[in-house]
């Protein structure tokens, strides 16, 4: 299938490609692989359904791999993973959601409309009920917790140069590798991701200055 969304947490891996989520159980560290072993009793497969859902919509799983939010007829829907159980939804403040994800805490979930403007949404359960709301934050200019902004104050120019913290010049993408759109790259740490469509595959930088 092809991956719209993809994290892992321990030995965990989930992946979403639209209307399924797929998660891996790997060996834990220091585990033999047993060639003879059932690859499939370390898979589930699960199925969602979402209302005007396209083939490839935006999505993103929460930190702790137990929730997906997804995109689907102007509307963001909040998905169990395990069961693939539609917990919440709610309009989007815009007719087309272009990136979606989750804050670190995985209590708020944040999107850009096609107008470029950044909105937020947070979870609210009932401890009693258990009933999800999504409760809109309102837009903003600066999100937290935002993929493509750096966390420890590296930059990228709008030709290509990746800034280290004191400003420095540390690398100069090579044109191909980088797009004007600044939602083309993924901070974590001194690590950049560059995932953008004109990408043959996804290419990982680790920074040092």
């Amino acid at each position: 299938m092809r991956v719209v969304s993809l994290r892992a947490a321990g030995n965990t891996v989930v992946a979403s490609g639209g209307t399924k989520i797929v998660t891996w159980n790997l060996p834990a560290r220091g585990h033999v692989l047993n060639p003879k072993a059932n690859v499939k009793k370390r898979i589930r497969t699960t199925k969602i359904s979402c209302p005007g859902m396209g083939s490839f919509p935006p999505a993103s799983i929460s930190p702790d791999l137990h929730r997906i939010a997804i995109e689907g007829d102007a509307s963001l829907h909040l998905h169990d993973v395990p069961t693939g159980r539609c917990l919440g939804s709610v309009p989007i403040h815009g007719r087309i959601c272009k990136h979606l994800w989750f804050s670190s805490d995985g209590r708020q979930v944040w999107y850009i409309t096609e107008a470029g403007k950044a909105n937020g949404l947070t979870i609210v359960e009932d401890s009693k009920s258990g009933v999800i709301k999504l409760e809109h934050l309102g837009p903003t200019s600066q999100p937290s917790n935002t993929p493509w902004l750096s966390s420890r104050g590296y930059k990228i120019t709008g030709d290509g140069w990746i800034l280290g913290i004191s400003g420095k010049r540390l690398l100069r993408l090579p044109p191909h590798w980088w797009s004007s759109s600044t939602e083309a790259g993924t901070w974590s740490g001194r690590f950049l991701a560059l995932l953008w469509a004109g990408l043959p595959e996804v290419i990982i930088l680790e920074l040092e200055e």
